[in-house]
This record gives structure tokens, C-alpha cells and sequence, in this order.
């Protein structure tokens, strides 16, 4: 939604400058591979860094310029300063680049480590399908939304940003240096590790009967 509506906004309000349509059609932000480096950084630094200073960075970084960028596209919109249509599409680049400091790199291992083993597959497919579900409002609500309200539109993802940070700071648990058990206890409780050790024990113990049995 940030690059492709924007651009679509900016268009719609007449700002239609050579260097803003070569940006727009040759090097779109989600493509750009200078972006890319951030998550190639982030995913090299998760172990020393964690989980949660990424997320809670990239979410920060992320609410801080998608703010800007509407402040800036109010003013295109309402004054016509092109400085402020300019601004615009250098934040939707730093907005992505904030995106693939965790969500990029991080968004999918996050989601296996913290499902346990009998739920990850049934919790990676609601993930995917809420991502698919995503993806079709965005393709089909936000362009009409974008249409008729313009810049104030932008503000609801502003509020959806903060609610998402906030959300981060309450509810993302750290995972660096933990075992998919150990992370599980957090979940589960101690108990979980109670029984995830007692099914490793009869696991073990079934094998070794199997064993012995093919042995006599």
C-alpha cells in the first residue's frame, strides 16, 4: 500500500516530476536492493542484537516515517509544496527500509519459534492466510479509500502503526539464545517442559524396546 498508493496519489494531485516517475517505475522501494541490505544486516546481527530490539526498532522507525509521510503528503495536498512531494517518496523509502530491519528477516522464523510443534503448521498456515487476507484489502480497498479521502486516509494507518507498537512493547517475548523448548515453557509454563521430557524418555524407550525385540 505505501509505495504503489502513494505514488498514485501523488500522481492524482499533479505532482508528475521526470525524477518521480523514473523512481516510480524503475526502482520501486520494495525492489531496491540498497533497502535489502538492512534486512541482510538485520539477519546476520538477530543473535546479538534479539528478537525484540529489531521488532521493536523496525515498528518505531517504521510508525515514525510513515507519520511524516503524511504529514508531508497534507501539505502537497492542501498547499502544493513540491519540497513536501519530494519528501514523500524519500520516506517511502525509509519507511521500507525500517520494514526489512525485522519483518523481512525476522516475520517467518519468529512465527515458527514461538508455536509449538504440534501447533506451528496449523499456525503458519492462519499466518499465511491472514497475510493473503491483507494483501486483497490492500489491492482492492485502499486505492477506493485513498480516492475519496486523500491524505487523511494515511492517518489510519498512522494509528495502526502505534497500535502495533504498543502491541510489540506489551506482548513480543524474546527468543535469542532459547531452545524451541525453552521457548515453549515461556508459553506453556514449566510444565511444558515436564511433558516435552517425558515424551523424549518414552520415545527412547520405545525405540529401545523396538530395537531389542528385532535383536531376540
Amino acid at each position: 500500500m505505501v509505495w504503489k498508493w502513494s505514488c498514485f496519489g501523488l500522481s492524482k494531485q499533479g505532482f508528475r516530476s521526470n525524477r518521480h516517475h523514473r523512481i516510480k517505475h524503475s526502482a520501486a522501494a520494495e525492489r531496491s536492493p540498497g533497502i535489502h541490505f538492512w534486512a541482510v544486516l538485520a539477519a546476520f546481527l538477530v543473535n546479538r542484537l534479539g528478537r525484540r530490539f529489531l521488532f521493536l526498532t523496525s515498528a518505531g522507525l517504521m510508525t515514525l516515517f510513515y507519520t511524516a509521510q503524511a504529514i508531508c503528503f497534507a501539505q502537497y495536498s492542501e498547499h502544493g509544496v513540491p519540497a513536501a512531494g519530494h519528501a514523500v517518496v524519500a520516506f517511502v523509502f525509509l519507511f521500507f527500509a525500517a520494514y526489512d530491519i525485522a519483518f523481512t528477516p525476522l516475520i517467518v522464523s519468529y512465527i515458527v519459534e514461538i508455536f509449538p510443534f504440534h501447533l506451528r503448521a496449523k499456525g503458519f498456515t492462519i499466518f499465511c492466510f491472514v497475510i493473503s487476507l491483507a494483501g486483497i484489502f490492500s489491492q482492492y480497498v485502499n486505492p477506493s479509500a485513498l480516492a475519496a479521502l486523500g491524505w487523511k486516509y494515511l492517518l489510519v494507518y498512522v494509528c495502526w502503526l502505534a497500535v502495533e507498537f504498543v502491541f510489540l512493547w506489551f506482548f513480543l517475548v524474546e527468543t535469542k539464545n532459547r531452545t524451541l523448548e525453552e521457548t515453549a515453557a515461556i508459553f506453556d509454563g514449566e510444565d511444558a517442559l515436564q511433558k516435552i521430557a517425558h515424551q523424549g524418555e518414552t520415545r527412547e524407550l520405545r525405540d529401545f524396546l523396538c530395537q531389542t525385540t528385532m535383536k531376540g
